[in-house]
């Protein structure tokens, strides 16, 4: 199974970033670009990490007796992976100079509202434009924040603000909400 999951998912957009984002940030002269490029390679990892969802044989694969909500959490299990290991990366690359606690829960956070917004696009457009509506996403979300600053929204400026992590868990909480939501099995509805 493994080795078809290999073949199935589009890990090359996660895996340039995983790769590049350490080489980003090493080459930063200071501690604040350190900071910045760090935040900006953890954003480009949640932002690509909603390609591992897209999916070209989602039609064929909908008959199987494998449930939807089964195949994504492979899916998003071996995305995680990938995911986890470019972020721990950019953390050793940035050698010491960055939150990692505040930073991590930021990215936790780009990464679930780049695969909520995947799956929903898989459902409600098509099996393979997920990871480039995630994508556009999670950049929408990652600078508008910015450039607004306002205080009703729930992204925040930067991780370390005071009441970031509570308006961060809620991003994540809503994301996977609707992460699940998306992933219940079309077929499973009743008909009336």
């Amino acid at each position: 199974m493994l080795r078809h999951l290999v073949r199935a998912v589009s890990w090359r957009p996660l895996v340039v970033v995983g790769l590049a984002g350490p080489v980003f940030v090493a080459l930063a002269t200071d501690q604040d670009a350190v900071l910045l490029r760090a935040r900006v390679a953890g954003i480009g990892l949640g932002a690509v990490a909603a390609y591992v969802l897209d999916d070209p044989a989602a039609s064929t694969l909908a008959s199987s007796p494998t449930s939807l909500a089964t195949r994504w959490a492979v899916r998003l299990g071996g995305g995680l992976m990938v995911a986890t290991a470019g972020w721990a990366a950019i953390v050793l690359a940035a050698a010491g100079h960055v939150p990692v606690r505040a930073m991590s829960l930021e990215v936790a956070a780009y990464l679930a509202v780049g695969f909520a917004v995947a799956a929903l696009s898989f459902r409600l457009v098509s099996e393979t434009v997920g990871g480039i509506v995630g994508t556009v996403m999670v950049g929408i979300v990652a600078t508008s924040g910015l450039v607004a600053r306002v205080t009703w929204w729930p992204v925040p400026d930067s991780p370390l603000e005071p009441g970031a992590t509570r308006q961060l868990v809620v991003v994540v909480a809503v994301a996977l909400g609707i992460l699940a939501l998306s992933s219940r099995d079309p077929a499973r509805r009743t008909l009336r």
